[in-house]
C-alpha cells in the first residue's frame, strides 16, 4: 500500500518470507529529471546469533560459513548481516567471529567476555 503525506511516501510490505531484499526507488521531477536510490534489508522470523545455516543449532558448520563470509566467499543460499550476526561487537564479520562461533559450538563459556554471548 502506498500512502502519500506531503513529501513523505509510505509503502507497506507484508507477507515477506525470510531473506535478503533490495528496494530500488526511481523518482522524477516535473521536467523529467530522474534520480534513484536503493537499499537492502534482511528479514528473519526466528534468529539465533551464530546459527549461520539457520538449522537451530550452533555447530562447526556455522563457524565455517562465518569464515567463508569473512574472506569474501559466497555462502549462498545462506547470508550473514554484519550487524545482526556480529558476535564480536565490532560491526563486521571477521575471522574472529568465526573463531567465537566455533568456541560456542564446542561449549566454551563466553558469558564473561567483553562482548558476551
Amino acid at each position: 500500500m502506498i500512502k502519500a503525506n506531503g513529501k513523505n511516501w509510505y509503502y507497506n510490505l507484508t507477507n515477506l518470507s525470510d531473506g535478503k531484499y533490495k528496494i530500488v526507488i526511481n523518482c522524477s521531477d516535473l521536467v523529467g529529471n530522474w534520480n534513484w536510490t536503493s537499499f537492502e534489508f534482511t528479514i528473519r522470523s526466528s534468529f539465533i546469533k551464530g546459527d549461520a545455516n539457520r538449522d537451530g543449532r550452533i555447530t562447526a558448520a556455522d563457524a565455517l560459513l562465518y569464515l567463508r563470509f569473512a574472506v569474501g566467499q559466497n555462502i549462498s543460499p545462506y547470508y550473514l548481516d554484519p550487524i545482526l550476526d556480529d558476535v564480536t561487537c565490532d560491526g563486521r564479520i571477521t575471522a574472529s567471529d568465526a573463531l567465537k562461533v566455533l568456541r560456542k559450538a564446542v561449549g566454551q563459556d563466553l558469558s564473561k567476555e567483553a562482548c558476551p554471548w
